[in-house]
């Protein structure tokens, strides 16, 4: 695993505590190479150095700002389309039961299928293997559904077979989107160039601050607040691995409001037979 890719994988807590050693590192390299070129020389604050240290951190506040955007624009993306989902259901499964009770059963017992695999999906996290388990499970679930909404269609005549087929399709798509935005992530050349970008601007500081006092403190502070500020743009771009995470609220009413219905639905013997 290369070290930019270990960005989006390894523990929050360990990247930050990475990042900030590496700053101040880069701090002391710039640190030493200051003390090292001014030796045997007269030791003193060169003008406008401060006004380059202000511009570098300007800089940098500017693209963290801009990660900042694209994870945060990605998160709202991936928490708006957890309840359109969930709408979708709801619309797709409310259409099925204008059907005739006989008729609508088989796709209600085919959705009940499909709320199971939707279920796998949402607990699924950042793991490579459950995801793929979800989507193959997702897969079959939908194509069960179509099934019997396809037989529904074929076998009888009704108005709703429009609608059913328009909200089925729309169900299916939410679900397509749902796992098209969970693999958006920031791209990794904006992350490593905000590492490379930041590592130069405490090699700066450390240079700068070579000709005089050290600010141990200060340097500390600041670089703990940038470590905090990338494992934080870090969080927002794991949909399933970091401390952020997407409510699925409106998912697991659907689903608890879809089971409920069907459990309280009187058994086939008790269904009146579908229209001719």
């Amino acid at each position: 695993m290369s070290a930019v890719y270990w960005l989006q994988s390894a523990p929050l807590l360990l990247v930050g505590a990475a990042f900030l050693g590496l700053l101040l590192l880069a701090q002391q390299a710039g640190f030493a190479a200051r003390r090292l070129r001014s030796r045997g020389q007269e030791q003193g604050q060169p003008d406008g150095i401060g006004y380059l240290i202000s511009a570098a951190l300007a800089l940098l506040g500017l693209l963290m700002a801009f990660t900042f955007a694209a994870s945060n624009d990605r998160y709202n993306t991936r928490r708006r389309l957890v309840g359109e989902e969930a709408n979708a259901i709801m619309t797709a499964y409310q259409r099925a039961q204008l059907l005739d009770p006989a008729v609508s059963r088989p796709i209600n017992q085919a959705m009940l299928g499909y709320l199971d695999a939707r279920q796998i999906y949402d607990g699924a996290g950042d793991i490579p293997e459950r995801l793929a388990l979800a989507d193959r499970q997702t897969h079959e679930a939908q194509v069960q559904v179509w099934s019997q909404v396809s037989n529904a269609v074929r076998t009888t005549q009704s108005p709703v077979h429009n609608s059913l087929i328009a909200a089925t399709n729309t169900m299916f798509e939410k679900a397509a989107e749902r796992r098209a935005a969970h693999d958006a992530r920031v791209p990794i050349s904006v992350l490593r160039s905000l590492v490379l970008y930041s590592l130069v601007v405490s090699a700066i500081i450390g240079y700068a601050l070579g000709a005089g006092v050290r600010h141990t403190v200060v340097s500390v502070t600041l670089f703990s607040l940038l470590a905090i500020s990338l494992t934080l743009v870090l969080d927002l771009d794991r949909p399933g691995g970091g401390r952020v995470t997407v409510s699925q609220t409106p998912m697991e009413r659907t689903i608890t409001r879809i089971r409920t219905l069907e459990a309280a639905r009187p058994p086939p013997s008790a269904e009146a037979p579908p229209a001719p």
